[in-house]
């Protein structure tokens, strides 16, 4: 029973990309399959921090997954509910890296890795 239904998806699934590959020739419109989904578009791959250290007056500086070198202010969120025990300086500057984005106090705070990226300036590296 279970090799018949494996047979059927697998059957399923070719007709699916068939399906997909004529459509993509057919409008030029770039498709792709992830976990058995048909999405639209290009697959873009999440941003990730690769480092940060902290800066004075509550900056990061953070490098991410693309190459980007950026710093991001952090003093307008120090007034968010999430973010008020980062008004203790010594626990902003124990800012880490952990499954790609900026955490502190043992992860009981951190801050979306999408939101850095797209909020902070970018840097030139200074020879």
């Amino acid at each position: 029973m279970f090799l018949l239904v494996m047979k059927m998806t697998f059957k399923r699934r070719s007709k699916l990309l068939n399906s997909v590959e004529s459509e993509v020739l057919q409008t030029g419109v770039k498709m792709y399959i992830q976990n058995g989904i048909v999405y639209a578009g290009e697959l873009i791959e999440p941003i990730k921090v690769l480092a940060v250290r902290a800066l004075n007056d509550y900056k990061l500086w953070l490098r991410f997954s693309d190459g980007e070198i950026k710093e991001f202010d952090f003093k307008p969120l120090l007034t968010e509910t999430a973010f008020v025990p980062l008004q203790d300086n010594e626990l902003f500057k124990s800012v880490y890296v952990d499954f790609g984005s900026a955490m502190w106090n043992d992860g009981e705070i951190d801050i979306a890795p999408e939101y850095l990226y797209h909020e902070s300036i970018s840097k030139t590296i200074e020879t």
